[in-house]
């Protein structure tokens, strides 16, 4: 059942990825568009990996959460000791995919925006 956000996530964003890349296919963008676009999305997925295992951020008193933006690791304080409340290995795995994919869909959702309305044919004047 853990899986289940993660691996939705994960699909949703890959689908949105691939449709992008296809659509810049179908407007027959040119080489240089189609590299500027592979490159934020390598770039979101690497840094959607860092946010996923670098960012640590509070919630509250004696909470802190590692992980954005789906959380992979949830810490109490308790008796002065941080406790790790983490979920099994391979839903931190699916977390992790899940996360690379949401920023690189969120980083090349804007580029594509720009990539598609700069190679989009021009009206032909009557």
């Amino acid at each position: 059942m853990a899986l289940l956000l993660p691996v939705c996530f994960a699909v949703a964003c890959f689908g949105l990825l691939v449709f992008m890349r296809q659509w810049l296919r179908k407007l027959r963008a040119t080489p240089r568009a189609h590299g500027i676009f592979s490159l934020t999305i390598l770039g979101g997925a690497l840094l959607g990996v860092a946010l996923s295992l670098k960012c640590t951020y509070a919630l509250g008193e004696g909470k802190r959460v590692t992980g954005v933006p789906l959380p992979v690791l949830l810490q109490k304080l308790e008796e002065g000791q941080w406790r790790d409340f983490s979920p099994a290995r391979h839903v931190v795995g699916a977390l992790v995919v899940a996360n690379s994919a949401i920023v690189a869909a969120a980083l090349g959702g804007p580029v594509f925006l720009f990539l598609m309305l700069r190679t989009s044919p021009s009206p032909k004047s009557a």
